[in-house]
This record gives structure tokens, sequence and C-alpha cells, in this order.
């Protein structure tokens, strides 16, 4: 027998999208603080664009991967509830639902 907590999956699903605190938070924040690190084309004068030119290239990696990962937890989260919900229809006899 499987014993499901189909809830369970549905409050792991809302935990990660959560904006009192989940995961997702902290990654809405770290691209907030990434976006504000982006420095002009004269921060450092004429001798050091190539140095803010590099420091923005990377930061735009960075900010890149934290937004996929955003995509990615919200994908998870959808996935999740649609677990829980292929779960809560099963009519198989070794399914136990909590």
């Amino acid at each position: 027998m499987a014993a499901v907590d189909v809830p369970g999956l549905r409050k792991a699903a809302e935990k990660l999208t959560s904006e009192d605190g989940g995961p997702i938070v902290s990654l809405m924040n770290t691209q907030t603080a990434i976006e504000e690190t982006r420095l002009s084309g004269l921060t450092l004068s004429v001798f050091g664009s190539g140095a803010v030119a590099a420091h923005n290239q990377a930061l735009e990696r960075h900010l890149q991967n934290v937004k996929g990962g955003i995509e990615k937890v919200r994908e998870i989260a959808t996935k999740l509830n649609a677990v829980a919900d292929n779960w809560a229809k099963s009519d198989q006899d070794w399914v136990v639902k909590k």
C-alpha cells in the first residue's frame, strides 16, 4: 500500500511560492538586489569602461540564472499540485489517502 498525503502535497506547493518567506521570495529578493548593482558606462571613468562592461555582463548571466530559478520553483509548485490532483482522483486499492 502507498500512503499519499494529498493535502501535504498541496501545502508543499503553496510553501514554495508563498509570499510569506518561501523560496520564491528569496529568489525575487536576489533578483532585485542583482538588478540594483548594474553600473552605468562611466561609473569607473572612461578607463574603467571595460571593467564596467564585464561587471554588467556577469550581472546579466546571474540575473538569467535567478530568473530561471524563479520559473523552476513556480513550475515545481504547479507540478506538485498536478500530482496531488492525480492522487486525489486515484481509485486504486493500494492507494491510501490521508
